[in-house]
């Protein structure tokens, strides 16, 4: 019987790369922020931010496999949404955070891990590559 390809939903699962560890990774955090964004329709703030941050966890594994999705004003803006965050919730919240609260908060929690996991994979595949450029 012939190997039918289509039944695994991502056609570079065969590769040995970690490239793909990560781009499975990404899709992960990227599923998670849907998620999120939907538990968030009562914080139109939050949601929007999310709306914007889903397609760059997508346009990450674009820009690690060659084709640069992400600017630089991509990461300005990415770098400015953290500051904002950082800077509301500076003064009540510390440097740890148990992973608690309402729904949409646990979610948002779930993200924030799945982000760290993504950030590792996309870390062994600078070393796998050998390259002086580090993605992180």
């Amino acid at each position: 019987m012939k190997k039918e390809m289509r039944y695994i939903c991502y056609p570079f699962m065969r590769e040995s790369a970690s490239t793909v560890d990560f781009e499975i990774r990404t899709d992960s955090l990227t599923t998670r922020i849907g998620e999120a964004i939907s538990l968030t329709k009562d914080i139109p703030e939050v949601e929007r931010d999310l709306r914007y941050l889903q397609p760059m966890a997508y346009h990450l594994n674009g820009s690690v496999r060659g084709k640069i999705a992400i600017d630089q004003e991509d990461l300005e803006k990415l770098s400015s949404l953290y500051d904002s965050y950082v800077a509301e919730v500076e003064d009540s919240i510390g440097n740890f955070v148990l992973p608690q609260g309402s729904q949409a908060a646990c979610s948002l929690h779930v993200c924030r891990s799945e982000a760290k996991k993504s950030v590792r994979a996309l870390h062994k595949v600078s070393l796998e590559r050998g390259s002086s450029r580090d993605f992180i």
